[in-house]
């Protein structure tokens, strides 16, 4: 039975000009369409055979469909009309036309003429190559990428050391590794990623000193002279080191303090308090005292929770507690905390704020942290939530 188009419909079939991009939603009709435009071709004026058009579908399911779609309709028109040569000649070659995925295609391409490239010093290509799958390939991947890591340590200008810095965090080069991987990935989505690089890096050489007059910067000042930003206030920490009495340090926190032992593997016994109550007392690798905004970093990888960056809290998490009872805990962002190396030992400790340079504390300092009058004020030039971001950079979106 036939089925009626609608004026749309039977506009895409009736074309007969040149390129035709055509736009519809699920489910409405897209491949009765196409099967429709391909017969009048083949039964029109233009008497075209099958296998003379090459169809590209987006996966091998979607192929297999439309195969069989074509398929029922060369039998429901031979049912029509019996003696038609033409129509049987089609349906003899309904299976030798190309419907398949635009990697499939080229795949086939590549394999039939194969013997016509010229790789170079590349090497050669033959015909029974097959296509690396995800896998193999995600194996590939981390196997080669300690090389490349390995080479690039070795005899680094000082922009390959700022870099290694920037990512290593002074712990671990894991967040170089995920960088790499990252772009990696991305530069695949291009027909040319060696060239792409390539561009990018020559625009970047040739920058412009005030970032205003770049691409990206007058972008973003066009949105912050359209006044379409936000400004967020992050709660900072006053960090100080009592000794005897005496300050001996101070700093401020974004971020985090981050009590750890020295490199000599021995566990720190540690007192925590709350407003000089006694918080905790563990045995452990260390402490982190966070704000909000530093809760999605050290913390976060210590087992810390996340709290959201507008929030006004301290956080506090234990790094390898040696005991069950050596939990995190979120304070009042009007308590100050106390952390101290218990006194009498020899064990010494070092004390980084917002991952900066170490500070040996000594048994029996006290390292002091409370909220600054100070906050810093970030301005927010996208629209997107704080759990977006989060669940991206976790790889859940």
């Amino acid at each position: 039975m036939s089925v009626m188009l609608t004026d749309s419909q039977r506009a895409v079939v009736e074309d007969q000009g040149g390129s035709l991009l055509v736009s519809a939603a699920a489910g409405s009709g897209k491949t009765r369409v196409l099967v429709d435009r391909l017969f009048r071709r083949v039964l029109g004026e233009e008497q075209a055979n099958m296998d003379d058009f090459l169809i590209i579908t987006y996966t091998r399911a979607a192929a297999a469909e439309l195969r069989e779609r074509i398929a029922q309709e060369l039998g429901r028109r031979m049912a029509e009309d019996p003696g038609d040569r033409h129509l049987q000649r089609q349906l003899l070659l309904v299976y030798q036309t190309d419907i398949k995925t635009i990697d499939s295609f080229c795949t086939a391409l590549l394999r039939e003429n194969v013997h016509l490239l010229d790789l170079g010093e590349q090497g050669g290509l033959t015909a029974d190559f097959r296509v690396l799958d995800e896998g193999e390939a995600e194996l590939l991947r981390q196997r080669v990428l300690p090389r490349v890591l390995e080479s690039f340590y070795t005899g680094m200008t000082p922009g390959q050391t700022q870099l290694a810095d920037c990512f290593g965090f002074g712990r671990d080069d894991r967040g170089l590794e995920e960088l790499v991987l990252e772009l990696h990935s991305k530069v695949q989505s291009h027909a040319y990623p060696h060239r792409w690089l390539e561009e990018q890096r020559q625009s970047w050489a040739s920058l412009p000193e005030d970032g205003g007059e770049t691409e990206f910067g007058r972008a973003l000042l066009a949105r912050l002279a359209g006044g379409r930003f936000s400004i967020e206030r992050r709660m900072m920490l006053d960090v100080s080191v009592r000794r005897e009495g005496h300050s001996v340090f101070t700093e401020q926190a974004l971020n985090d303090a981050v009590v750890t032992k020295g490199a000599v593997a021995r566990v720190l016994d540690l007192e925590v308090t709350g407003d000089r109550a006694v918080i905790s007392s563990f045995a452990g690798d260390g402490l982190i005292v966070s704000t909000p905004t530093g809760s999605t970093a050290y913390s976060m990888a210590a087992g810390g929770p996340i709290v959201e960056p507008t929030a006004e809290n301290i956080i506090i998490t234990p790094i390898c507690g040696h005991s069950l009872h050596a939990k995190p805990f979120v304070l009042g962002a009007g308590r100050a905390v106390g952390v101290r190396l218990a006194p009498g030992g020899k064990k010494t400790a070092y004390l980084s704020v917002d991952g900066g340079r170490a500070f040996r504390i000594q048994p029996g300092d006290w390292v002091e942290c409370r909220r600054s009058r100070q906050v810093t004020r970030l301005v927010k030039l996208t629209g997107r939530s704080f759990y977006e971001r989060i669940n991206q950079k976790l790889g859940k979106a």
